[in-house]
């Protein structure tokens, strides 16, 4: 796992790609408090931390570079699959790096396979 920084923004990314959980996501990029990027609800909460796939790419403003090359900026819609693991017991060392409380057992991470910009209707 590495982790990518630019903008203010912290985007944690897979070594490699092992499979996983094959859940469909849909929602909004954002950014939690501690500037780690992830899934923001429909009422702007604090985004759930994602750990991207291997490959992506975290441009110079921040934005993620989908499986596709299009940017994702915070805020834009994005489609995923993957699913959610117990970040503290799977990813202490990135826990305390993205969560307030890097104790919080009940705390998950969003680990994705795949990521795209939402297609845009019309």
């Amino acid at each position: 796992m590495r982790t990518a920084e630019a903008a203010g923004h912290v985007a944690l990314i897979q070594g490699m790609d092992v499979g996983g959980g094959d859940a469909a996501w849909f929602g909004t990029l954002g950014v939690n408090e501690k500037g780690c990027l992830g899934l923001a609800g429909p009422h702007d909460e604090v985004a759930t931390v994602v750990i991207w796939p291997a490959g992506t790419r975290l441009d110079d403003d921040g934005s993620i570079l989908d499986d596709r090359g299009r940017a994702v900026r915070i805020g834009d819609e994005l489609e995923a699959g993957g699913g959610e693991e117990p970040f503290v017991a799977s990813y202490p060392e990135q826990a305390e790096r993205c969560l307030e409380d890097p104790a919080d057992d009940e705390a998950v991470v969003i680990v994705l396979w795949t990521v795209t910009a939402a297609r845009q209707p019309g």
